[in-house]
């Protein structure tokens, strides 16, 4: 689950919000004593979940649009083909960050979250676990 967590994660800051990669992020779980980094509130219970389904939402959206560019012979794939799939995947991404009841600037504050705070991060995967 947390390996399926962070490839979404990954997926979402490359795609959607082109911020720097959760490569760094820690996998492991988080000692108590970690400090908390969140500069403000910290999100609620429902915008986790809210955070966490579209997050899953954007992986099979991704996963979708993967497959059918596999299908395709590789002749047909050129740079304007790519460029429209990537518009049209940010487009049905932001569609379902909002459509889940978050704002692009919370989604990615909570994203920004995940990558800065590690006592966030514990509870994302958390949250992520009871979910699935």
């Amino acid at each position: 689950m947390i390996h399926r967590l962070f490839t979404v994660i990954a997926l979402s800051l490359i795609t959607v919000f082109p911020i720097k990669s959760l490569a760094n992020a820690a996998l492991t779980d988080v000692p108590e004593q970690i400090p908390s980094q969140t500069p403000t509130a910290a999100p609620t219970d429902l915008q986790l979940e809210q955070f966490l389904t579209s997050l899953f939402k954007i992986e099979d959206l991704h996963n979708h649009y993967q497959q059918t560019l596999a299908e395709k012979p590789v002749e047909e794939i050129t740079e304007q083909l790519l460029a429209e799939v990537h518009d049209a995947f940010n487009e049905e991404a932001t569609d379902i960050i909002k459509a889940q009841g978050l704002t692009l600037p919370v989604y990615s504050e909570m994203l920004n979250l995940m990558e800065n705070d590690p006592h966030f991060l514990a509870r994302v995967q958390r949250k992520a676990d009871e979910m699935h």
